[in-house]
């Protein structure tokens, strides 16, 4: 584990069921209080009998009582991947519903980082209820053309959307002259008697 994209922590906050809004806040969270380290060690300092360092991505304090204990503060448990520290931030913030526990988010600090967080959220355009980027069938593929594309993705994305609708524009301006078209080809013919 180690430092990750933006684009990662948003999509690990979108599987644990935070909504897009609140996945975007999270991630910036996660920008201002790690830098997007997942294996960020912080307050040390404050360490007492109870309360252990702050671990992770979120910068999560974990309970001494709680290491081996599989919770939101086993600083064991939080080690094991970003999908247990979506977790904890998932269960700490009351299901994306109070971000006061994360001091950048009361002081403001987090939103430095919003824009790289809301460019995290871009690259996963939503179609639903439960859509998420591994709902795709060819999430192997889509993860690779993300990879390789970086911040160029979204580019892509709105060019190809500006082409298909100007397609449609097209489309749509053909289906309305057709019938005027046609009734005067028709009128053409018959002036000519071939009709």
């Amino acid at each position: 584990m180690a430092k990750r994209l933006p684009s990662d922590v948003y999509a690990a906050l979108i599987k644990k069921g935070f909504t897009a809004d609140q996945a975007t806040v999270m991630t910036a969270i996660a920008g201002a209080e790690s830098g997007f380290d997942d294996d960020a060690l912080g307050d040390q300092q404050l360490q007492s009998a109870t309360w252990g360092p702050s671990f992770g991505i979120f910068q999560i304090r974990t309970l001494k009582g709680d290491t081996g204990r599989g919770t939101a503060r086993d600083i064991a448990n939080l080690a094991g991947s970003l999908d247990e520290q979506a977790q904890a931030a998932w269960e700490i913030s009351g299901h994306g519903k109070d971000f006061s526990p994360w001091s950048v988010f009361t002081s403001g600090r987090y939103q430095q980082f919003l824009g790289q967080a809301q460019s995290a959220a871009g690259d996963f355009p939503t179609a639903g209820p439960g859509w998420a980027p591994w709902n795709w069938p060819s999430n192997v593929a889509n993860a690779a053309v993300a990879q390789g594309l970086g911040g160029a993705r979204s580019l892509v994305v709105t060019g190809l959307f500006v082409v298909l609708g100007l397609g449609l524009v097209a489309a749509g301006a053909y289906a309305v002259a057709r019938p005027a078209w046609r009734a005067n080809t028709a009128r053409a013919y018959r002036a000519v008697g071939l009709r």
